[in-house]
């Protein structure tokens, strides 16, 4: 058998290993924001996104939104008032749309599609690591490692996720094409390379991250004059300033946020957090997702020591650097999230095999130094467990981590007798996570037993202490703070301080004492209503439960001890 159809037999095999890895994902049902944008779809619309176009806007960044959102309960009371957390992916939502409209109640045909494109994107991938690294091992075994690596478990895993597949495997096409032209004057890539470039960007912010790899493509890779390598990349900056424009014109992007910081209007902040982000994800791209920090680290140093002097003397490696590289400052605007890695680790995979081709002397040209011979022997060692072996072994848990928090909501429902609760306010002590009321609000909309709203006082990240201090006010004190919970940091970056105070309908919340740099430990509560009320119906998590909590006499206090689901 000739060499190229071996290739395309392994590369086929490889695509489907990578999507049966993650084939548990099939009986997960909808999970977590899912279920928000199957709201948004058939009802009843929690967020202000509207289809088929907009599905990934969560808050627009108008106070008046956010005010909408917190007197629900759906965003937690410390919510900025200028959060905003709006993602045009209109490919993507266009998706989704019709899945939900289509069908709404047979999640595993969602999933499916997920599968369908992750293996099409391991095939993307194995076409252009052929043209870099040929068709040997080298170019196999760096498919291999990009089809197990457990960080893009999740993207596989999660429906919503989707967007990631769907804009990597337009990425990597476009990088593909693109090289064609450039190399092999390949016409058709100098229209197909730009075009599927846009549908990335229409899937996937994430993906402007492709620029990175096409600029070193035209520093390393492409041969031409100056002049012709600049109109190769000019369809590619046009396309990109149309989008950028149209993107922030229109309102998208984020700010307030801890996890989400866009580098456009946030740029203080981006640079601020730029080398934490960049070595999280660095180190998770090159050791998987749950391996010890110190490993981690000692991962990233010989990874380093090896690839840049490789780099050096081999242009192919200078390439797969310097895009792996520029693509991790670009992308360092999101919180350290494996769903990224799909498309800025793109050159991670051909640089460890071909540290592991030097190590085996198959590599030419090589650094001739011996001690990178030796090094290139341990880093070798270290890729093919911890890339290969281990992530394998990881990646079914990766591709189930949305779902098994959703079991968490599900196995612990908020209500013994959800009709007792109908059209009132809920008021529940200590929320297990910011996530609750908006997972509970997101539920099947012919639910006629829907509370009015559901506000969380505190969100657990250990005991709190309930001080009744009048007839119609409390005041709550949490050692580890109140917006130190799980998923917390999405909502708000700025510290509350003392003073701060957030006007609900019905009730005004009061930030008495800092307690930290970062977040409040005393926080009064005053409500409109006695807090005896029949209109509330007031809750706590024991962290076995949800169950009824007793309001303490005035002056009296009570402690509610919980740990997060």
């Amino acid at each position: 058998m000739k060499p190229a159809w071996r290739f395309r037999l392994a590369l086929g095999a490889l695509s489907v290993v990578g999507a049966l890895l993650c084939s548990r994902s099939l009986a997960d049902g909808l999970c977590l924001d899912d279920r928000l944008m199957l709201s948004t779809v058939a009802g009843p619309r929690i967020l202000p996104a509207s289809p088929p176009f907009d599905l990934f806007t969560f808050t627009t960044g108008q106070a008046s939104v956010n005010a909408g959102l917190i007197a629900r309960g759906v965003g937690p009371w410390y919510t900025s008032p200028d959060l905003r957390i709006s993602f045009w992916r209109p490919l993507a939502s266009l998706s989704h749309t019709l899945d939900f409209s289509l069908f709404p109640g047979h999640p595993a045909w969602m999933h499916l599609e997920n599968l369908i494109w992750y293996a099409a994107l391991v095939v993307a991938v194995g076409l252009l690591y052929r043209r870099f690294l040929g068709t040997g091992w080298v170019a196999l075994l760096a498919v291999g490692l990009y089809a197990v690596h457990d960080a893009h478990g999740l993207s596989v895993g999660w429906i919503i996720a989707r967007n990631t597949l769907m804009g990597a495997t337009f990425a990597v096409l476009s990088l593909f094409a693109h090289d064609r032209f450039a190399r092999d004057g390949w016409s058709p890539g100098r229209i197909l390379g730009p075009i599927l470039f846009a549908g990335a960007l229409l899937s996937s912010e994430a993906t402007v991250t492709l620029l990175a790899y096409l600029a070193a493509h035209a520093v390393w890779v492409h041969r031409a004059s100056i002049g012709a390598r600049a109109r190769a990349m000019a369809p590619y900056a046009a396309i990109t300033c149309a989008w950028l424009i149209y993107y922030v014109a229109t309102g998208h992007g984020a700010s307030g946020s801890g996890v989400y910081v866009d580098p456009f209007r946030e740029p203080l902040a981006f640079a601020s957090g730029l080398p934490g982000r960049v070595l999280v994800d660095l180190a998770g791209q090159l050791s998987g997702t749950g391996s010890p920090p110190a490993l981690a680290f000692i991962s990233m140093i010989a990874f380093t020591l090896c690839a840049v002097p490789l780099a050096l003397v081999h242009r192919t490696a200078a390439f797969f650097l310097a895009g792996l590289a520029g693509s991790l400052l670009i992308v360092a605007g999101l919180s350290p999230d494996p769903r990224q890695l799909l498309h800025t680790g793109l050159g991670a995979f051909p640089l460890a095999v071909m540290i592991v081709a030097g190590a085996a002397g198959r590599l030419v040209p090589c650094p001739r130094r011996g001690w990178w011979r030796a090094l290139a022997v341990v880093s070798a060692l270290g890729t093919l467990l911890l890339l290969g072996v281990l992530s394998a072994v990881r990646m079914p848990g990766q591709a189930e981590l949305a779902s098994t928090t959703q079991r968490a909501f599900d196995r612990y429902p908020l209500f013994a007798n959800p009709k007792a609760a109908a059209g009132k306010t809920v008021v529940v002590v200590n929320a297990a996570d910011p996530l609750l009321a908006g997972n509970w609000s997101a539920r099947d909309n012919a639910r006629t037993d829907t509370p009015a709203r559901i506000w969380s006082l505190t969100y657990v990240r250990g005991p709190v202490l309930v001080t009744r201090t009048g007839a119609r006010e409390l005041s709550i004190y949490m050692p580890a703070g109140h917006t130190s919970a799980p998923s917390g940091r999405m909502f708000r970056r700025d510290p509350l301080r003392a003073g701060d105070s957030v006007m609900l309908p019905g009730m005004r919340i009061d930030v008495m004492t800092d307690g930290s740099a970062t977040t409040p430990q005393v926080v009064r509560y005053r409500f409109d209503m006695p807090l005896d009320d029949p209109g509330l119906v007031w809750l706590a998590w024991n962290g076995i439960r949800y169950g009824a909590f007793r309001i303490p006499d005035l002056g009296r206090s009570v402690g509610v001890s919980a740990q997060p689901l």
